[in-house]
């Protein structure tokens, strides 16, 4: 975990531009269910109780399985972050690329790595470096995914995670098989690997 950045950096949670120009992440939750292995909450933001949110987290044995809609009435641009890494001294981060999952953003402290998949809905998925936000470390790594969005929009990520140094498998970074989003975007079909 960290602290929300000034510059949209968040961790764990979105973060949409309001009317003032000013990144918000969200904060006002309402618990929907939890039901056949997903948790389901609502989201407004606090400055604009007409930007919603629909949220829908699958855990996973190493992550968590994100299905989630916004809706907004002007355009803006959201953002969504991993959890983060602190640096840990004499330590550098690492960056990987999978060869076979290419869409697979992975970071690493030598103590943890992190992985996103952007599986449906993102502009970009990026890695940034925040100073003076981490408890840990004055410096960490965090991946952000973020979308330019106009109406109402559905995301579908993929975050991972595991203790090491070791490099993630093709399987594991390939739990979900497909995607299917409707074209009302009132529901979103996964096909695990397993099916």
């Amino acid at each position: 975990w960290m602290a929300d950045g000034k510059n949209g950096e968040v961790s764990m949670n979105y973060a949409t531009k309001n009317d003032r120009g000013q990144w918000e992440v969200l904060r006002l939750y309402d618990f929907k269910s939890f039901d056949d292995n997903i948790y389901r909450r609502d989201a407004v933001l606090e400055t604009n109780e007409n930007i919603k949110y629909n949220l829908a987290d699958i855990p996973l044995a190493n992550g968590v399985l994100r299905i989630d809609r916004v809706s907004v009435p002007h355009p803006t641009v959201i953002r969504l972050g991993h959890y983060t890494l602190p640096k840990i001294e004499g330590k550098a981060f690492s960056i990987e690329k999978s060869k076979k999952v290419s869409d697979a953003v992975i970071i690493g402290n030598g103590e943890y790595k992190l992985a996103t998949l952007p599986l449906y809905g993102w502009d970009t998925t990026t890695i940034h470096y925040p100073v003076g936000l981490h408890p840990v470390s004055n410096q960490c790594s965090l991946i952000m995914s973020e979308k330019a969005v106009e109406s109402t929009h559905i995301m579908v990520t993929l975050h991972l995670w595991k203790k090491g140094d070791k490099e993630f498998s093709n399987k594991e970074l390939s739990p979900v098989k497909s995607v299917k989003v409707a074209d009302d975007l009132q529901s979103v079909e996964v096909v695990m690997a397993d099916n």
